[in-house]
C-alpha cells in the first residue's frame, strides 16, 4: 500500500498541542460580535437580511414553531478571510484543516499607540517586544492585534473614522506588510493573524499588501475580533470555527478562548474530531426551508491582484446546525443568547447504529440512557447527549437520509430520540445542555407533532442536527465544542461542531490520559505504513 494512503484514516482526526482545556479550572471567553442589523460589512458587501418563514403555533395551542432565512456577505462582522480571498489557488473556507483552527493565542496590544494614531500599524518591533516579554511565538499560534477597536464596535463612525463608504477616508489600525513578511519567514508555522478592526490592512491601505502576503503564505486572517481585553496576551487557546462554506472566500466565524485560571499549564495533545458537514449546494434542509444559495460577488484580478468575495442565503435549519430554544418556544433563547459555557460540555454518545441498520424507525429509548449510565456513570452536568445512528455515511444522499425523495414527511424514515427518552432526560437529568443527532431531526422521521422538539427546546436546552462522524467519538470522555453562526435573532444557525478526545500529559505528575481513538488510529497508520 502506498505510504500516503495511511493518512486516509486520520483525515478527520487531528492532534493539537494547545495548552488549554475546558472545565471549572479554566476561563472561557467569547470573542465574537453578535450578528444583527448593526453588523459592520466592508463597502460593497450586502448586509444581513433576516426573513421570517414560520412563526406560529403549528401543532395547536402552546406549540410554538419559529424559523427564518438569512442572507449575508461572507465578509462582515467577526469573520474569517480564507487564503482564496486574495490568492486564486489558496484554500477556501472548508479546505482549512481543523488543526489550523485551534491555536495558541498571541495577543499583541498596541491600543495605547492606536488611541493616539488611528493609522498606526502593528510592526516587527511590536512582535519583538511581545517575544521579549513572553518568549518566542510558538508554532500553531494565532497572532492577534489588540488595537482597542473592539470596544468601538459596532459604531461605524468610531470604527471607520467616517460614516461615508469612501475607503480613502477610512482610518483604523492593521498589520504592517513587513510584519507579515517577518512572521512568514521567521515564524512560518503560525496558523494566521487576527485584528479587532474591519481589515487586516490598515484603513489607509490602497493595495492590500497585508491581505495579499498573508494569503500567498497560505494563512487565514480574522477581522472584527471581539473582547480582546479579556484574553491574556499568552497562554490561552483560541478556537476559530467558521460557517463551513465549501467555496467560501471567507465566512462568519465563532471564536472562543480558554485558559487555566491558576496559570498552571498542562501540555495537551488531545485529538480533535470534525463533526461538521460542509455547506454547499448539496446541503440537506428540512422540507419547506429554502436551500443554500451562494452568490459570487467578485472573483478576478481586475484590481491588479486576485480578489474573490461572495454572499449567501440559506435557511437556519439545514446541514450541521443548532436548534435554539426559540425554535420551539415563544420565550426561548435565540442562538446568540446561549451562554458560551453551554456550548462546551461532556459528550454522551448513545450508539444505536446496529439497531438502526436493521430498523430505520428505531429510536433512543430510556433503556439506552440507563444502559449508558450503568457503563459510564451518571450523565454529567452540562452534557450534550448525542445519538449515533450511523447516518453520517448516508449524508448528503437525500434518498438514503430520508428514505424517500418526496417532500411528504409521512414518508420519512430515520432514527431519533423517542418522546419517552427526551422526557426522561429533561425530568431526571435537567442540567444537560442539549441533545444531538446525526439525522435531520431530533424526532424520528415517523413522528407526528415533533414531541422531542417540544419536550427539549422549551426547557431552554438546544438541539443539534446532522452532526457528522459521531462514530469517531468514544461513548464517554470526550468534550463537545459547538460554535454556531452567532445570529442575534436566530432560531437556529449553521454550526461547526468539534469533538475533543483527551490525551493529556502533565509534566508535574506524569499522569497520562490516553484516548482509545488516538491509539486505534496510530495502530492503523503504522499498519498501513508497513512499520509494524
Amino acid at each position: 500500500m502506498d505510504r500516503a494512503l495511511c493518512f486516509i484514516t486520520t483525515l478527520l482526526l487531528v492532534t493539537s498541542s494547545a495548552t488549554a482545556d475546558f472545565g471549572p479550572d479554566y476561563e472561557l471567553k467569547e470573542m465574537t460580535h453578535v450578528v444583527d442589523e448593526k453588523t459592520i460589512y466592508w463597502p460593497g458587501n450586502p448586509s444581513l437580511e433576516m426573513t421570517q418563514l414560520v412563526a406560529a403555533e403549528v401543532f395547536g395551542p402552546g406549540s410554538w414553531v419559529e424559523t427564518k432565512k438569512f442572507c449575508s456577505a461572507e465578509h462582515g462582522g467577526t469573520h474569517l478571510d480564507a487564503p482564496y480571498h486574495f490568492a486564486e489557488t489558496g484554500d477556501k473556507v472548508a479546505d482549512i484543516p481543523l488543526k489550523n483552527l485551534i491555536s495558541k493565542a498571541v495577543i499583541i496590544n498596541i491600543s495605547e499607540k492606536a488611541s493616539q494614531d488611528h493609522d498606526v500599524r502593528l510592526t516587527v518591533e511590536d512582535i519583538a517586544d511581545w517575544e521579549k516579554k513572553h518568549g518566542r511565538i510558538p508554532d500553531e499560534a494565532l497572532v492577534v492585534m489588540n488595537s482597542g477597536w473592539h470596544k468601538k464596535y459596532p459604531d461605524k463612525m468610531q470604527v471607520f473614522s467616517t460614516l461615508e463608504n469612501d475607503t480613502a477616508k477610512f482610518h483604523f489600525p492593521g498589520f504592517h506588510p513587513d510584519a507579515i513578511d517577518w512572521l512568514l519567514q521567521n515564524r512560518p508555522k503560525i496558523h494566521g493573524i487576527g485584528v479587532d478592526t474591519p481589515s487586516t490592512d490598515f484603513g489607509q491601505s490602497k493595495d492590500f499588501q497585508t491581505h495579499r502576503k498573508l494569503a500567498a503564505g497560505g494563512k487565514y486572517g480574522l477581522e472584527n475580533v471581539a473582547n480582546l481585553d479579556a484574553i491574556p496576551e499568552s497562554g490561552a487557546t483560541i478556537y476559530t470555527l467558521p460557517y463551513k462554506l465549501t467555496n467560501g472566500t471567507g465566512a462568519p466565524v465563532h471564536i472562543i478562548a480558554s485558559w487555566p485560571k491558576g496559570g498552571k499549564q498542562l501540555e495537551d495533545f488531545s485529538s480533535y474530531v470534525d463533526l461538521t458537514h460542509p455547506f454547499g449546494l448539496n446541503t440537506i434542509y428540512w422540507v419547506g426551508n429554502p436551500p443554500f444559495e451562494p452568490k459570487i460577488l467578485r472573483a478576478d484580478s481586475s484590481f491588479g491582484f486576485w480578489y474573490a468575495s461572495s454572499a449567501f442565503c440559506a435557511a437556519e435549519h439545514g446541514g450541521t446546525h443548532i436548534d435554539a430554544p426559540r425554535h420551539f418556544s415563544k420565550t426561548g433563547a435565540y442562538v446568540a443568547d446561549i451562554p458560551v459555557d453551554r456550548l462546551v460540555g461532556p459528550a454522551v454518545v448513545i450508539d444505536i447504529s446496529k439497531r438502526a441498520a436493521q430498523d430505520r424507525d428505531t429510536a433512543v429509548q430510556v433503556s439506552d440512557l440507563e444502559a449508558w449510565e450503568e457503563r459510564n456513570g451518571r450523565i454529567p452536568r452540562g452534557a450534550i447527549v448525542l445519538m449515533n445512528s450511523g447516518w453520517t455515511r448516508k449524508y448528503p444522499n437525500r434518498l438514503e437520509v430520508f428514505g424517500t425523495l418526496e417532500s411528504n414527511t409521512s414518508l420519512f424514515h430515520f432514527p431519533g430520540f423517542s418522546a419517552n427518552a427526551s422526557l426522561w432526560l429533561v425530568s431526571n437529568r435537567p442540567t444537560i445542555a442539549g441533545i444531538g443527532v446525526d439525522v435531520p431531526s431530533l424526532d424520528v422521521g415517523q413522528s407526528v407533532g415533533a414531541p422531542t422538539h417540544r419536550t427539549v427546546l422549551p426547557r431552554n436546552l438546544y438541539g443539534l442536527e446532522n452532526v457528522a462522524n459521531l462514530n469517531l467519538l468514544p461513548e464517554s470522555g470526550a468534550t463537545l465544542i459547538v460554535l454556531a453562526y452567532r445570529l442575534a435573532n436566530g432560531t437556529g444557525a449553521p454550526a461547526y461542531v468539534v469533538g475533543k478526545i483527551p490525551y493529556v500529559v502533565s509534566s508535574s505528575n506524569h499522569l497520562y490520559f490516553i484516548s482509545w481513538m488516538y491509539i486505534i488510529v496510530l495502530i492503523q497508520t503504522l499498519l498501513a505504513s508497513h512499520l509494524v
